[in-house]
């Protein structure tokens, strides 16, 4: 369908053709124009189809993070096979998250150079080498390759992700699409505690290797983002792509939203390209060309091209719309990591079973990961009445109250003869939830959104860096 969409595309001229037959196809002529009327649910679905397509991904990342809890729970200190000391496991607990800044800074390079859809077609090598390795492996330097390898995908992804999801859907729909991405997160933790409560460590890796293979089939379905095509001057694929996510329709019921987005490209290209200097008259714009002659080629209706330097590069990624969106995204990140369930998720099974809880540690997991699912499902739900300032504050001061509560009674626990495993499992209940609810999907919703389009890939690559 897609391909139809781009040849579509090329004729614009059939403007009552339609593209595909997809759902909801059924539409109406207005009464004084030729310009089709698309329902609301038929422009919606390409964009969710889309959506949960890259939201694969992060499926898989939530696996990834989970997998150290099932790795350390089975090999610490184990009596037969392959086993680690608590230095070994905190080294491979950490090494996963430890390299994802390399492949974050990574990404936000290629992903402006080779497009959100092939990177995100790329980490699927790293990822399946990552659970193959762990299933083949015997000592514990492979062991540490595969959570090199999951490391290094998970920073690979999000950029192209997050980027993809905030230039491919509407605005009234982009919160709950960012909403829907961070539910596939704690999903993967389901999925991950799950297999891990039924199977051995080793068939989970196994099992998991099943989905990068899955998600480069989906990925495959869906369009490259428009507004990347734009960049690179690929107007026809542009069109089409934008054809498609509108509810498979024909250029003509896409003709304002894509001169827009047209626009704002020549404009953001006119800033980025153009070397110019003031004029004393309103208007007038000097562009500096090399003595040699050997300037820029000016095409009519187009704006010259100049290659930037790689200090330009740099000064562009300090500018004032760069640095207040990343600058509120790492305190966000930063209050996020304060509540600590970050530092806790590889070593809970042992956690659990140490605070007695009247529950098997490793349904406890499964447990959490649903409390989390809830927490996501709730923000997708409720962000775009309540806002998004109102949802994380509410979110960030329940998981602090949460954590100070659970710290006072683990020293209780550990200087008295206090043992009530209702309070602990409550308390974690509560730090679960509430850390889904806002302040964790809050600040990925936001890189999708507050970065402008001429710098998102390099903004969401750097912001995914600093998180880990």
């Amino acid at each position: 369908q897609f391909s139809g969409c781009v040849a579509m595309a090329v004729n614009s001229n059939t403007e009552s053709s339609s593209c595909g037959d997809g759902p909801g196809a059924g539409r109406g002529l207005t009464s004084n124009s030729d310009i089709w009327r698309v329902s609301k649910f038929r422009m919606a679905l390409p964009q969710v189809l889309a959506t949960c397509a890259q939201s694969s991904l992060l499926l898989e990342l939530g696996m990834m993070i989970g997998v150290p809890t099932i790795v350390v729970a089975a090999l610490l200190n184990s009596k037969t096979g392959l086993s680690m000391n608590a230095t070994q496991a905190s080294w491979f607990a950490g090494i996963i998250l430890g390299v994802q800044p390399l492949g974050s800074v990574l990404s936000g390079v290629l992903s402006e150079a080779l497009g959100r859809k092939r990177c995100m077609l790329f980490v699927a090598v790293p990822q399946l080498t990552g659970w193959l390795l762990m299933y083949f492996s015997h000592d514990l330097l492979t062991l540490y390759l595969s959570g090199f390898m999951m490391g290094f995908s998970i920073g690979f992804m999000e950029a192209p992700c997050l980027s993809y999801v905030g230039e491919i859907c509407q605005p009234h729909l982009r919160a709950n699409m960012c909403s829907l991405t961070s539910l596939n997160v704690p999903l993967g933790y389901l999925v991950m505690y799950l297999l891990g409560t039924i199977l051995d460590w080793r068939t989970t890796a196994l099992c998991s290797a099943i989905m990068p293979i899955l998600t480069v089939l989906a990925i495959l379905q869906v369009p490259e983002s428009p507004m990347w095509l734009l960049k690179k001057d690929r107007i026809v694929e542009a069109e089409a792509a934008l054809c498609w996510l509108r509810g498979w329709v024909s250029p003509a019921d896409v003709r304002r939203e894509f001169a827009s987005m047209q626009a704002y490209n020549e404009n953001s290209n006119l800033e980025q390209q153009h070397r110019h200097t003031r004029s004393t008259k309103k208007g007038q714009i000097y562009i500096e060309v090399p003595k040699n002659g050997n300037g820029p080629r000016l095409e009519e209706g187009k704006p010259p091209k100049m290659a930037l330097t790689f200090s330009e590069k740099v000064k562009d990624l300090l500018r004032p719309e760069m640095m207040r969106p990343l600058r509120l995204i790492v305190l966000f990140f930063f209050f996020y990591h304060c509540g600590g369930l970050t530092g806790l998720r590889p070593y809970m099974v042992k956690v659990f079973g140490q605070l007695n809880l009247s529950l098997d540690p490793y349904w406890l997991t499964v447990a959490s990961a649903l409390l989390q699912i809830s927490g996501a499902v709730v923000c997708m739900c409720t962000i775009h009445r309540v806002g998004k300032r109102f949802i994380s504050l509410v979110s960030m001061s329940a998981c602090s109250l949460s954590v100070l509560l659970l710290g006072g009674y683990i020293m209780l626990a550990r200087y008295t003869d206090i043992n009530l495993p209702v309070v602990p499992l409550s308390l974690f209940a509560a730090l679960f939830f509430f850390t889904n609810l806002g302040i964790g999907p809050v600040p990925w919703a936001l890189i999708s959104e507050v970065f402008p389009p001429r710098g998102r890939g390099m903004g969401g690559g750097i912001s995914s860096g600093l998180y880990y």
